[in-house]
């Protein structure tokens, strides 16, 4: 299932453990409710009401340790950790600098195989100020990730369409090491590189790096997403390659992220999307698709069946 979050908290400052990037990742999951609701009403690119309020998350412990893994001590030292640290967040356009507690209070009740974590309002108002635009990732892959860079980089790259420059200052600041590798070669092979090589083994969207120098000195990155090979190989089907330019942004943003079908299922239906792109007020139709299949709490079916239905009927 693919999650959402502010760009703003994608590239806050922060230095996790793995356990502690995961126990993060699934606060976000647990907010998506205010992002699907947004999607639904084609508003993300507006800025958000602000949370007042704190808000409870739960999170089950499962999925924050390996499988096989039943040490619950190692998710409770990573609470104590989080409960310690700050998220620092700044703010570009404004030039305003945030700190705040990343978790209050956390409940664990024996043999429930849930944390209760309350996440303070300022964090959900980072985790919902869109006006730096936002990032997309896949949850089930961002827990399985092994190392809190990797999570970090897969997080800033998978939603990217276009190269992305960094200051080598601002990624130190990203990733929590301001104070280590004085040497920017010692930061790329320690954590920049790293992280690049776990994203392509596991055969995800990965990326390339160009440095950006200044004299003989490095002084920034471009950063390039690479596609994994598995879509790569996808992508020499001509039919297929231009299923999501002739779909559109937002209708696919409805059916991957909001319904959560896969490019590969898709796929199977694409002579029926095809045909239903050329309905008057298409993305009109989806819209109310989509908004009947989550108010009604209907399955993937329902969506295409509704599809049909809208095809079938234009063609009477």
């Amino acid at each position: 299932m693919e999650i959402t979050q502010s760009w703003l908290v994608t590239i806050s400052r922060y230095h996790f453990g793995i356990y502690e990037q995961r126990i993060l990742v699934s606060i976000v999951d647990g907010c998506q409710e205010y992002f699907r609701k947004r999607f639904l009403a084609g508003m993300m690119q507006y800025a958000p009401p602000m949370p007042k309020n704190d808000k409870r998350i739960d999170i089950k412990i499962a999925q924050i340790l390996d499988d096989g893994d039943s040490h619950y001590t190692r998710v409770k030292e990573a609470v104590r950790q989080l409960q310690h640290k700050n998220i620092e967040i700044y703010h570009p356009d404004t030039k305003t600098w945030q700190s705040c507690p990343l978790i209050g209070m956390v409940t664990h009740r024996a043999r429930s195989g849930v944390l209760e974590v309350i996440v303070p309002a300022m964090f959900l108002r980072a985790l919902y100020d869109l006006r730096m635009g936002y990032s997309q990732f896949e949850l089930n892959t961002a827990l399985s990730l092994q190392s809190p860079y990797a999570v970090r980089m897969y997080a800033i790259i998978a939603h990217q369409s276009k190269p992305l420059t960094v200051p080598i200052a601002t990624l130190k600041q990203i990733f929590g090491v301001m104070d280590k590798y004085s040497q920017t070669r010692d930061f790329l092979k320690r954590v920049i590189d790293p992280a690049r090589d776990i994203l392509s083994e596991a055969h995800l969207a990965s990326f390339t790096y160009t440095k950006v120098t200044k004299g003989t000195k490095v002084t920034a990155l471009t950063i390039r997403r690479v596609e994994p090979e598995k879509a790569a190989a996808q992508h020499l089907d001509p039919d297929s390659t231009d299923l999501q330019q002739a779909m559109g942004e937002e209708i696919a943003n409805l059916l991957l992220y909001q319904v959560g079908f896969t490019w590969k299922e898709l796929r199977v239906h694409e002579r029926l999307i095809r045909q239903s792109l050329k309905l008057p007020l298409a993305v009109q139709i989806y819209r109310d698709i989509v908004h009947r299949w989550y108010k009604y709490n209907k399955t993937k079916g329902y969506i295409i069946a509704a599809i049909k239905s809208e095809v079938g009927a234009a063609t009477k």
